[in-house]
């Protein structure tokens, strides 16, 4: 299993039944599995906000302020599923 289809597999099992989450969900919940899985990467976090963006570049997920799509540099703001 890649990174990218082992993250989004626990983002489903995660935040599945929800409509949005937020990065810090993100790390609090899949640090710890992504690191248990690729014991050699030291830089996960990193990783996964990379993944995390492909994810919004193939039209899965988008980052979101007050429902309004926007970058991630625009502030906080929340992860949503596409529909």
């Amino acid at each position: 299993m890649t990174w990218t289809t082992r993250l989004f597999s626990l983002l489903v099992t995660i935040f599945g039944d929800t409509d949005t989450f937020t990065l810090q969900q993100v790390y609090a919940t899949c640090v710890g599995a992504m690191s248990y899985h690729y014991p050699n990467n030291n830089h996960v976090e990193q990783k996964l906000c990379q993944t995390l963006q492909q994810l919004e570049e193939v039209g899965i997920i988008v980052f979101t302020r007050d429902g309004v799509p926007c970058t991630r540099s625009e502030g906080e703001g929340v992860y949503q599923w596409v529909k």
